[in-house]
């Protein structure tokens, strides 16, 4: 069962004549799109191997997220985000009394983890 994974190996060429079959056999408005997905591939293929980057690296730039403020996730924030959790989410949640008390005392319990964390620092002067 516990077999290790093998990189898949790709046949370009054979996926490229696949695609080319395909487009062949399609409407005209989805061949169009076919050729023009096509097309930026393999542009976007050529200025991938020029700059020696990875299949990995382009799927983790095209899906991971740019923060480009990072305080979201400041202890603010979060604390506000849970305060939003416990006056506006949790009482529209369609569960049981006693998991929504668990929920609030869980939350409420977190926030004033942090307010102590927060205090501390601040006589430390870790934060100005």
């Amino acid at each position: 069962m516990n077999e290790t994974l093998r990189p898949v190996t790709i046949d370009r060429q054979r996926l490229d004549r696949a695609l080319a079959e395909a487009a062949k056999r399609a409407d005209p408005v989805s061949r169009a799109q076919i050729e023009a997905f096509e097309s930026a591939l393999r542009v976007r293929r050529r200025g991938s191997l020029a700059h020696g980057a990875s299949l990995r690296g382009e799927i983790d730039h095209l899906t991971m997220p740019e923060i480009t403020d990072s305080g979201i996730f400041g202890n603010e924030r979060t604390m506000s985000l849970l305060d939003h959790i416990i006056t506006a989410v949790l009482p529209r949640l369609d569960t049981n009394e006693d998991v929504t008390s668990i929920a609030k005392a869980m939350l409420e319990e977190e926030i004033d983890r942090r307010r102590d964390l927060q205090a501390r620092m601040d006589e430390e002067g870790g934060v100005e």
